[in-house]
């Protein structure tokens, strides 16, 4: 049932929803055993969630499970593929947003040590320049524009699909500076 609904929305979700989206349903149908989803109750969802918890998922990551639940059932009703949708959806949880701070010298030399520049340097591309892990794995050098100190986001990568300029403080174009000395064909971090 649930493979059906990514199967019949696959075109207009994109990649990593179809992913996301999987990840529940596997975790969900290895929660179910051998009853069908088609036959899953509200206490079926609620013992799942349960169980989520109890491995150590937080509550965040259990609210998108049931609402990803919820709305996977809503696209099997639209289809015809069920009539009940046994999941009840919430709202998310709400966090007083907090501020970031820059990190200190010896966190910096302990992140450094630990695992290399690379993951430094996403690090500060997202903390600095405000760009999302998945936007920049699909960055390239010649997305950066050294000259006027800015980042353009390509649509191709960005979760909205919408291009954007990011602009990068003074001190960050500094040190980034290196990477004029690669190809712009060149992405910014590797894939290891």
């Amino acid at each position: 049932l649930l493979e059906k609904v990514v199967e019949l929305n696959f075109l207009s979700w994109r990649k990593k929803t179809v992913c996301a989206y999987n990840t529940v349903i596997n975790e969900f149908q290895k929660f179910l055993g051998s009853i069908k989803p088609i036959h899953a109750t509200g206490q079926h969802v609620q013992d799942f969630l349960v169980d989520q918890y109890r491995s150590g998922k937080s509550n965040n990551t259990i609210v998108k499970y049931r609402n990803t639940l919820f709305t996977l059932y809503a696209k099997a009703m639209d289809h015809a593929l069920c009539e009940f949708n046994p999941v009840q959806k919430v709202p998310g949880i709400k966090r007083a947003p907090q501020s970031l701070h820059y990190f200190t010298d010896p966190q910096i030399k302990a992140i450094r040590e630990a695992s290399g520049p690379q993951l430094l340097l996403c690090i500060k591309l997202l903390y600095y320049c405000f760009i999302r892990p998945g936007e920049i794995r699909g960055l390239k050098i010649e997305d950066i524009n050294f000259e006027y100190g800015f980042i353009e986001i390509n649509g191709q990568i960005s979760k909205n699909k919408k291009v954007r300029k990011v602009q990068i403080p003074r001190q960050f174009l500094h040190e980034i500076s290196y990477l004029t000395r690669y190809s712009n064909s060149c992405y910014v971090v590797s894939k290891d």
